[in-house]
């Protein structure tokens, strides 16, 4: 939904990590209220905000719109490849 002018839009976040031997498990949830989608408002220096979405393809801030993430991640320094 568009409202121009006017921002009803409260977005929270939630993301939880754990670690072990170099494996790393993480799951959140991002829920947008409010009968207007998030505003991105354009600084003009290439920022963004910080989202736990803001690295998907489709941003997933639309007005009442709620979304989970799952990732998973290896530090290969535990195996002895540091920077890989």
């Amino acid at each position: 939904s568009s409202h121009k002018g006017e921002v009803d839009s409260h977005l929270w976040s939630a993301q939880f990590t754990y670690s072990l031997a170099g494996h790393e498990l993480s799951a959140g949830y991002q829920k947008v209220n409010g009968s207007s989608d998030h505003p991105y408002i354009n600084q003009g220096n290439g920022s963004s905000p910080y989202l736990l979405t803001n690295a998907q393809l489709g941003k997933f801030v639309n007005a009442g719109e709620s979304t989970w993430v799952a990732g998973y991640a290896y530090d290969f320094a535990k195996a002895g490849l540091p920077g890989l």
